[in-house]
């Protein structure tokens, strides 16, 4: 079996740091391990271990069929006055073919067979990949590690970073370039490419594995963007960490940074027992993305939602997730990550029930009987409902639909009293001398115009809808709404295939301090009858009598859905699928309440206007998005441990949409939003990637 670095005390990996970097040689190594009441010849034993294993970790053969493969010599007038280099690209390359250039920078030992690799490995990602070898004044890389490092200490420093510049200037005019280019380094080369960054103005992109920062006054000078990788064991390059991560934040310079769990120094190079296979292949895939979106000139990318699910993943804070970016009616990114049901792997295809977002579903039904004139959505509620509503405080002020769908009719939820049952009526909720009524808790002692979040509400709108089309509320979603829009999603399972509903997740929690997670809802849907609904009295849906109680079939939280059909219904908002004409949306997402600091009951900090249905959110000081530039409208999501949002910025034409199907019993407060932090992550990563800030 290979060895990791669990296979070595703790002593032996730091002695065996000191010697990788010239500190130690053999003796010391071993004269340092008796310290340790280790043998020496254990600590021959261990060295021996740990030394690089090039040809078994070799990943990209140096004849690979795909590449080109060449070795060349750069000018270095200010350096050493040439530097050798190992340059692979794709093959069969057009006179009109461009790729970025990224320019590898080795560890302390020179251009040896796994920098080699590493070169091809990114060649084949679709660049052209430029190994320069510091050696070269010294003959080169010798073929031995020991003697490489010996040769490696002589060097002059000064003209090696000369010759590494002089590299970057021929990356930039090199033959097939697209005139943008990345720095990739590890250790040594991590200190390089982030000199190479501060000193470039040529460099778009650096990469640091474990790499010490430039002179701290040169912080300034970076232009480019920086992802800096950290081993969690490495007190070396960590210590360095605090004082450069602070001068780049004091020049407001972008950079991204992860500390990679249960790693030591090195962990990504494969030659070695340090490797990492796990934390390594995710640093490598936020590299892999980190050039692609920043060098291959797309304008909108997808590394921050990316890095946001993969890093979430990695500490255990999530279970699974999606997201869809999209620009007008084009999805231009979409992603799945981790598992729901038996651990099996989500997509962009897996349903969730998505909470709240299913309101907006609601208030398009609501908005297309008002587009047909069926639907006065500023007149008396009453007229729909089958019952008189009124506000017992306020007996003469009428209840419009707007008033419900912005949250402003001063109806509202009495705790978790809001599930439609098979047997009761959604007017016993509001008529004194029934089960549901409660005390008119479902009232506020606040005039209509007083914010007061309602899931109730919605129940009363999916009534109004039925008793106006003569369907049941799910199936006039479906057929009028949700088909239409070339969606396959449906309220508690309705008319949603069997293969669907199979190979969706359930929503999970992590409780207490557990370290699984623990179905919460839609455990096994596939062996109950659908659409679920609740009953009483051995009532089943056939006795449902429609137009009596709308909270049935789940308006206010119960649609599946997956992350596509999200996306659609950003769309919808957006106005990029022509559902809706432009009158009729312009109605519906104008202001209908304003927060003034006093006029709202609870959850004023998530949403501080509300439209017909739609949500905004506005760059103030409470803004869950640091930086917004532009409203933007829709809805979250939370219910079981599922976190979600659907947002559109409608000047740009963009917008995203994401889920997590699963978070802590008890999630991490954000800052001033009144979100939870994994929903600020999110949302500013998605808007980043779409440049709304």
């Amino acid at each position: 079996m290979k060895k990791t670095h669990h296979d070595f005390p703790k002593e032996i990996l730091s002695l065996f740091d000191k010697f990788v970097h010239g500190d130690i040689d053999r003796r010391g190594f071993i004269e340092g391990a008796g310290k340790f009441a280790i043998s020496a010849s254990v600590a021959s034993g261990y060295l021996a271990s740990l030394v690089p294993d090039f040809a078994n970790a070799q990943k990209i053969a140096p004849n690979h069929p795909d590449l080109w493969i060449e070795r060349i010599r750069i000018p270095s007038k200010s350096g050493s006055g040439v530097i050798n280099a190992y340059l692979a690209r794709p093959k069969n390359l057009s006179i009109f073919d461009k790729l970025p250039v990224i320019i590898v920078c080795h560890e302390n030992r020179g251009l040896n067979p796994h920098i080699e690799d590493i070169t091809r490995r990114i060649a084949l990602n679709g660049y052209i990949a430029i190994a320069p070898d510091a050696l070269t004044a010294l003959g080169g890389y010798p073929g031995n590690e020991d003697k490489a490092r010996e040769l490696f200490a002589k060097l002059d420093q000064n003209k090696i970073r000369e010759d590494f510049l002089a590299a970057v200037k021929f990356a930039d005019i090199t033959e097939h370039g697209n005139d943008k280019v990345g720095v990739i380094g590890f250790c040594w080369g991590g200190g390089m490419a982030n000199y190479l960054a501060a000193n470039s103005n040529k460099v778009n992109a650096a990469i640091a594995f474990y790499g010490a920062p430039p002179p701290l006054e040169k912080v300034p000078n970076i232009k480019g963007k920086l992802l800096l990788h950290f081993a969690q064991d490495d007190e070396r390059f960590n210590a360095m960490w605090p004082d450069y991560e602070k001068a780049l934040k004091a020049n407001h310079k972008d950079y991204v940074a992860f500390v990679y769990p249960n790693t030591v120094h090195g962990f990504n190079n494969d030659t070695t027992p340090r490797y990492n296979e796990k934390m390594a292949n995710l640093a490598w895939n936020r590299s892999m993305n980190f050039f692609n979106n920043l060098l291959k000139k797309k304008v909108t990318t997808n590394i921050e939602i990316t890095n946001a699910f993969e890093t979430a993943l990695a500490a255990n804070e999530i279970k699974g997730g999606a997201y869809a970016l999209f620009e007008g009616n084009k999805i231009v990114f979409k992603g799945a990550f981790g598992t729901g049901r038996g651990d099996a792997q989500l997509t962009t295809k897996t349903k969730v029930r998505v909470a709240s977002i299913s309101k907006l579903v609601t208030a398009f039904c609501a908005w297309k009987l008002a587009s047909e004139k069926r639907f006065d959505l500023d007149g008396d509620i009453s007229k729909y409902l089958g019952f008189k509503l009124r506000n017992p405080h306020f007996p003469d002020a009428i209840i419009s639909a707007r008033h419900i769908l912005s949250h402003s009719s001063s109806i509202r939820d009495d705790g978790e009293n809001y599930r439609g049952v098979i047997g009761e009526t959604l007017e016993s909720f509001f008529t004194p001398n029934n089960p549901n009524w409660v005390d008119g808790n479902h009232f506020s002692d606040k005039p209509i115009g007083y914010f007061c979040y309602s899931n109730l509400g919605l129940g009363l709108i999916a009534q109004c809808i039925e008793n106006i089309s003569g369907q049941r509320f799910d199936i006039y979603a479906h057929d009028n709404i949700i088909k239409p829009m070339g969606m396959d999603c449906g309220f508690n399972w309705s008319l949603v295939s069997d293969e669907d509903v199979k190979n969706s997740s359930p929503l999970f929690r992590r409780l207490g301090n557990d370290s699984f997670w623990t179905v919460q809802t839609d455990g096994d849907p596939i062996s109950k009858p659908r659409p679920i609904v609740n009953t009483k009295d051995n009532l089943e849906l056939k006795d449902y009598k429609i137009g009596t109680n709308g909270l049935i079939l789940g308006p206010q939280g119960g649609l599946r859905a997956n992350i596509e059909n999200l996306a659609t219904i950003g769309q919808v908002i957006l106005g990029a699928t022509p559902f809706f004409d432009d009158g009729l949306r312009t109605n519906v997402l104008k202001d209908v309440w304003k927060f003034d600091g006093a006029n709202a009951e609870k959850d004023s900090e998530l949403i501080t206007d509300y439209a017909t249905g739609v949500g905004h959110i506005k760059p103030d000081d409470r803004c869950p998005i640091q930086g917004l530039k532009t409203t933007l409208y829709g809805h979250y999501g939370e219910a079981y441990g599922l976190l979600a949002g659907v947002w559109v910025d409608t000047t740009s034409q963009k917008g995203f949409a994401w889920f997590i199907n699963s978070s802590l019993e008890t999630p991490q407060k954000g800052g001033n939003s009144g979100l939870y932090a994994i929903e600020e992550t999110m949302m500013n990563a998605a808007a980043r990637d779409l440049s709304l800030i």
